[in-house]
């Protein structure tokens, strides 16, 4: 593992997050694991990967929900009958 960051983020929701990035051949590949603070949405992991080793970078994530049940990888349609459809769904959502 070439460098790992943990710290929080702010937004339209908060939480913590980790960062593990790997130095592969001529790019940097990526997971990162978003855990908000509120239970009104699922946690997430995100792939990334770099074009090169350059300094400046644009990346396309592959974001994927994780299954509160079992803290695996999940796809949304799997897990959307747990939260609440229309707005974040406060802290009354149905998990």
């Amino acid at each position: 593992m070439r460098g790992q960051w943990l710290g929080v983020y702010q937004g339209s929701t908060d939480g913590k997050i980790m960062i593990n990035i790997d130095e592969v051949d001529d790019h940097f590949e990526g997971v990162a694991y978003l855990n908000p603070s509120t239970r009104r949405i699922p946690a997430s992991v995100a792939y990334l990967s770099t074009a090169n080793k350059d300094h400046k970078q644009s990346v396309t994530v592959d974001i994927k929900p994780i299954d509160p049940r079992t803290g695996f990888q999940s796809n949304w349609e799997d897990i959307k009958g747990l939260y609440e459809e229309g707005p974040l769904c406060q802290d009354n959502c149905r998990l």
